[in-house]
């Protein structure tokens, strides 16, 4: 009998909606094992979608004694540097999970510079956007499940 490799929920998720990851990157010096993807052509031609992955396997503190598991998504045309984005959103999960405080929806955190090198941003606001028929309930393989 083979043993065949389990793939990730998360990824499955990812992949079924955006397609197949195109690149990569996650921090070496970082002891989050945290990475983020890129999806090209998301959800517009010239454009990609990059994903934050391991995030979720932290459990964030949120008001009145919640927990709640996340990710990050962020679209941006193909002119703006992936590396660079990429670092906004690894460097953004460290940040947060300095804390271990979930990012709430409409919360808004700034520096007052911009947040990515050439990018007039100077602020992360949060929201939920899903369609109920999309929010999905996973196991990560730890016992775990979490809404996707």
């Amino acid at each position: 009998m083979h043993n065949m490799e389990k793939k990730d929920p998360l990824l499955e998720h990812l992949e079924s909606h955006l397609g197949k990851i195109n690149n990569g990157w996650g921090l070496n010096e970082s002891t989050n094992a945290i990475q983020v993807a890129r999806f090209v052509d998301k959800p517009f031609e010239k454009t990609s979608t990059y994903v934050t992955l391991g995030l979720s396997r932290h459990i964030l503190k949120m008001p009145g004694s919640r927990e709640v598991r996340q990710e990050f998504v962020f679209s941006a045309h193909d002119q703006f540097n992936g590396g660079a984005i990429a670092s906004f959103l690894l460097t953004f999960c460290d940040y947060l999970l300095t804390k271990h405080d979930a990012l709430l929806r409409g919360q808004v955190i700034g520096p007052d510079s911009p947040v990515i090198p050439g990018i007039g941003v100077i602020a992360r606001f949060s929201f939920l956007l899903f369609k109920n028929s999309e929010l999905q309930v996973s196991s990560y393989g730890d016992g775990v499940s979490r809404k996707i």
